[in-house]
């Protein structure tokens, strides 16, 4: 006897690969741009991070250059603001530049702390990452199974039925006949 591949149900089930297919590409267009939301979201977070690290780390070297100048020119030293010596005034601006100056280390190591935590790849872009490459590998595979599926079906349009006894009697003719089958599925 002959087995008899039936196009309609191969034309139903390329019909559900297609609408299968469509359904795979507009999810993987989403989560796409999620994944470059996401993405430009840390990107701009770490450089806001690194440049006020930055500017904080500049800022602190130019108030400690004032400070040593000031140590060094003694009660000598200019007024940072009008330039005139100082004098009386000597130890009170003194002062205040090292609390400036503690100041902006102290803030500086929570913006270089902020830096650190950006560095690595955040979870949750790791997980839309993820996401998005589950979703191309399943519409490459998706895709694929279209392409098949329309072949067979142009092949099913001029084809006959896998003949049993072509691939010989007795048990082993339905196998090879059904390996036919499965072949061509395949193709």
């Amino acid at each position: 006897g002959a087995v008899r591949v039936d196009p309609e149900l191969v034309a139903a089930e390329l019909r559900a690969a297609e609408r299968e297919l469509r359904s795979l590409r507009a999810d993987a267009v989403e989560a796409d741009g999620d994944l470059e939301a996401a993405a430009m979201d840390w990107h701009r977070e770490r450089q806001d991070a690194e440049t006020t690290l930055q500017a904080y780390r500049d800022r602190a070297r130019e108030v400690k250059l004032r400070i040593r100048k000031m140590e060094t020119a003694g009660p000598t030293a200019p007024c940072p603001t009008c330039g005139r010596v100082l004098e009386s005034h000597y130890d009170e601006v003194l002062s205040e530049l090292r609390e400036e100056w503690e100041n902006i280390v102290q803030d500086g190591s929570w913006w270089r702390r902020r830096w650190e935590q950006l560095e690595p790849k955040p979870p949750h872009l790791q997980e839309r990452e993820g996401k998005a490459l589950r979703l191309h590998a399943a519409l490459e595979a998706t895709s694929e199974r279209v392409e098949l599926l329309r072949a067979r079906l142009g092949d099913l349009a001029g084809s006959r039925p896998y003949p049993v006894a072509a691939a010989g009697a007795g048990p082993l003719g339905h196998v090879a006949a059904a390996l036919l089958r499965v072949r061509d599925a395949r193709l």
